[in-house]
């Protein structure tokens, strides 16, 4: 297993409070969709269901379908509230109709071959729409992902994360993300902010570890970081322990098994006795005081 790094991006506590009660136990309305052109109303029903799954995967919150909304107006004779075409004093009238916090608006439309589904949510005590989207509409199990992370981008932008993971060569690298000095080496992964981010990794004896690492919603960007020894450095730090080994599957360090003879006490010591009496020798022979003692 590689070491990994914990990443804490400092813009992650800063975005407001507002995004973050919007997912709190709130009540939140689907529209039924519109589209641009001729669609079957089936097909506009399906991907209804499609925003309201990822809406209900935030957790705490309360949907009501755009099948209930269509009921609703049935009932009441009232075919204007299923037929907003994105008019934000209709759709908060619909809000107000179920006691809503917030009502959610698509308009299908496309690019080439692409469908593309346009978001709003829509605050119904104030009328103006907070924030907008899109959803690439497609099939299987990323599809389920999109339609969360575009019900995230909507109602809780700060949640709208991925992990990152960074293995480091050399313990005790120091790590920069977007400029901002974040830990050193060994930490956990953690939450990062989707999008492109500037990753560095540094440490005195090693070169540089420079790159961009894209974050992707609700998954894990693993990178694998090996800094290039300075020249001269790279046994300094494998006595020190300081250098992974590259051979090895675990977390193991490359350490010094035993004492090398040149770093052990005598040596050093026989050392410095020859250099002191060599002094003496080169003093008396300049005319320094012969009878000079020096003790050791």
């Amino acid at each position: 297993m590689p070491i990994v790094l914990r990443i804490i991006p400092i813009l992650f506590f800063l975005i407001g409070s507002t995004a973050a009660n919007a997912q709190s136990s709130s009540t939140v309305v689907v529209a039924p969709v519109s589209s641009l052109a001729q669609t079957p109303s089936k097909k506009l029903a399906t991907i209804a269901r499609v925003i309201e799954s990822g809406l209900k995967s935030l957790g705490n919150i309360k949907v009501i379908t755009a099948k209930e909304v269509v009921s609703r107006s049935r009932k009441d004779n009232n075919p204007k509230i299923r037929t907003c075409e994105g008019e934000l004093a209709c759709i908060r009238t619909l809000g107000k109709l179920f006691n809503s916090d917030f009502v959610v608006y698509g308009e299908l439309g496309g690019l080439g071959t692409t469908e593309l589904l346009y978001l709003k949510v829509v605050d119904v005590k104030t009328g103006k729409e907070l924030r907008s989207t899109t959803l690439s509409l497609s099939s299987g199990a990323e599809q389920a992902l999109a339609s969360k992370a575009a019900a995230t981008r909507l109602l809780a932008p700060n949640q709208h994360v991925g992990t990152l993971a960074v293995s480091s060569s050399i313990v005790g690298s120091v790590l920069f993300l977007d400029g901002h000095k974040i830990a050193k080496t060994p930490t956990k992964p953690v939450a990062v902010f989707v999008g492109s981010h500037a990753l560095r990794i540094t440490h005195p004896e090693a070169r540089d570890y420079v790159r961009f690492v894209d974050i992707e919603f609700g998954k894990q960007t693993t990178i694998d970081a090996t800094l290039s020894p300075l020249p001269g450095v790279n046994q300094e730090l494998t006595r020190n322990g300081l250098l992974s080994d590259p051979n090895s599957n675990t977390n193991t360090l490359i350490k010094r098994n035993s004492t090398p003879w040149y770093f052990r006490w005598y040596t050093i010591a026989g050392g410095a006795a020859a250099i002191a009496i060599t002094s003496a020798i080169i003093f008396s022979s300049d005319g320094i005081d012969p009878d000079l003692s020096i003790d050791l």
